[in-house]
């Protein structure tokens, strides 16, 4: 960076002040940031108090929302000649990609049909399947038995221990898998 003219060096009172943000800079997603979520205010977005990252537009039966995650963004909306004008006026502010129709986001899969939109997370799995080194084994089965009998044996174990220390009986400390039993023994008692 070059000093602005007239900048005097070597006097330790005076620093330059940058006005544009460098990507690689600490301030650089921020600054991005505010400029989108201004450009998008001043087409008539409103800022969702709950989540600053979700911006809405809502103007008659036009609804269009924008939800955005570091750089990435996804765009809904129910009226697709209102989305083209959209997409179109952010491509004259920002670089950006039209990836089309959402398929993944933040390893997440979209799958669209008739019935709705379904989210999967099945290349995560297999991800961290595959990370761990237990791609192609075989899946185990549950460690417990029928939920019937391990709840009948947990139930004699309670009132042994209830008649015979009533401290051990008290159940001071619980998992899951404790809370998951006494729930279940409610309905076997």
């Amino acid at each position: 960076m070059k000093p602005p003219p007239g900048f005097e060096q070597g006097v330790a009172s005076r620093v330059c002040r940058l006005r544009k943000s460098f990507y690689g800079l600490k301030k650089a997603p921020h600054c991005w940031f505010a400029k989108l979520a201004e450009s998008l205010c001043s087409c008539g977005f409103t800022n969702f108090y709950s989540d600053y990252s979700l911006f809405r537009y809502v103007r008659g039966d036009v609804r269009l929302h924008v939800l955005i995650y570091v750089v990435d963004l996804i765009i809904s909306g129910n009226n697709s000649a209102v989305l083209s004008v959209f997409k179109a006026f952010l491509s004259s502010y920002f670089h950006t990609k039209d990836l089309d129709v959402l398929k993944y986001f933040l390893g997440i899969e979209v799958a669209h049909s008739f019935e709705g939109i379904y989210l999967c997370q099945r290349k995560y799995v297999l991800d961290i399947i595959t990370e761990c080194g237990l791609l192609g084994r075989r899946p185990a089965s549950f460690p417990l038995n029928r939920i019937t009998s391990w709840g009948s044996q947990l139930v004699r174990f309670l009132r042994m221990a209830s008649s015979t220390e009533p401290e051990a009986g008290s159940l001071e400390c619980c998992g899951p898998g404790g809370a998951l039993g006494i729930c279940d023994l409610h309905a076997l008692t």
